[in-house]
């Protein structure tokens, strides 16, 4: 069952609120955009249950309003103890957000003593943020942040923007790139291009020009002999992806959401260059070892490259030239063993540090201990 479909039955009902206060000792209440059709928070969220195996993850309901007073209830109910053995935050760009702020303040209000940690996340900037948050909003962080028992980063980025409030914490990795420690993936198809097509929020007035280019992209790859498949990894995607896939000559897959984080690895994996628009297209093509291109369309993207050390591999905003992006799709194809032996390196150098920490957190949360000394 893919983790959107299970989130889904988890929180069906009230009975589901009910389910979710049920105290169970492996329980860990977790905090992230799970269940909503979008392919890379559910990777996330499913490379967690995969490191914390043994322990059950709870994903919470977005509207916490709507468990605030079953909550209070459940708890007064149970003086000792409490509904969870700990929090964990999910990956994601959740930090500079008013809304991810109130649900993590409403966890540690919920069960005052819950140890709480918050694993590779991104940090929304301000100045450049599609939300349009307030310029100190990122302040309010400050006192939320402090409430947590560990918390590291995604990339050097998020890093140096909580430096800029005050807060010290180091870069571990996307949580996403666990993938990499799945099964092992199919060899790669000569000259099969995978074709990431989104219209993001922050680019939802461009979705015209965004649908002809990826078709461009893709007619490119077609007359050089190319096969295209086609990746669609939000649900608000699939209909501009399937227009896509008609205007190319002689049609082409499309990927969903629907076919889960496995089918969408497993077809980025077999794809010889990956041209990824949402970021975690990008994270999933470095899990598979397949060489890709990221559009830097938000610092998000950037961020996650520079953990890797793969700003190189960066189309800028700017670059709407298909032949332009096509171009650089070539070089990356023609030199693919070396970029994909960097990118492995790259890759591992990550998942030192994501995978002590999960495996710390995961002991501690076994033995009740705190996170911090």
């Amino acid at each position: 069952m893919s983790a959107s479909a299970t989130v889904r039955r988890e929180l069906r009902g009230a009975s589901g609120v009910r389910s979710l206060l049920r105290s169970r000792p492996d329980r860990i209440a977790y905090v992230g955009w799970v269940g909503q059709g979008n392919a890379g928070d559910d990777a996330i969220f499913a490379a967690h249950r995969r490191a914390m195996s043994g322990l059950r993850l709870v994903a919470m309901p977005l509207d916490v309003g709507a468990l605030a007073a079953p909550a209070v209830a459940a708890l007064h109910r149970r003086r000792a103890g409490g509904v969870f053995r700990a929090g964990l935050i999910g990956g994601g760009t959740l930090v500079g957000r008013p809304d991810w702020r109130r649900r993590i303040d409403f966890l540690a209000d919920l069960q005052p003593r819950l140890p709480i940690a918050a694993v590779g996340v991104g940090v929304d900037d301000p100045a450049l943020s599609h939300d349009s948050v307030g310029a100190g909003e990122l302040e309010r962080w400050r006192g939320t942040l402090a409430r947590l028992d560990s918390l590291s980063v995604r990339g050097p980025r998020s890093q140096a923007l909580l430096r800029s409030i005050g807060v010290d914490t180091p870069v571990s990795a996307d949580p996403a790139l666990l993938w990499a420690r799945a099964p092992r993936h199919p060899e790669a198809r000569e000259r099969l291009l995978g074709l990431n097509v989104a219209v993001p929020r922050a680019q939802i007035r461009e979705r015209d020009r965004l649908v002809d280019r990826a078709i461009a992209l893709g007619s490119r790859a077609r007359a050089a002999g190319w096969s295209v498949r086609i990746l669609a990894f939000a649900k608000e995607d699939v209909r501009s992806a399937r227009a896509v896939a008609r205007r190319l000559p002689g049609g082409a897959a499309v990927i969903t959401p629907a076919a889960g984080v496995e089918g969408l690895l497993g077809a980025i994996a077999t794809c010889h260059v990956v041209y990824a628009h949402r970021l975690h297209a990008a994270v999933l093509a470095a899990a598979a070892g397949v060489p890709f291109l990221c559009v830097d369309y938000l610092p998000k993207c950037g961020d996650f490259l520079a953990s890797l050390e793969l700003g190189d591999w960066a189309i800028a905003r700017s670059v709407v030239a298909p032949d332009d992006i096509g171009a650089a799709l070539d070089t990356l194809a023609t030199d693919r063993d070396a970029a994909a032996d960097r990118l492995h390196r790259a890759v591992e150098k990550r998942l030192v540090p994501l995978e002590a920490e999960l495996g710390l957190l995961r002991n501690e949360l076994f033995t009740g201990m705190r996170f911090r000394s």
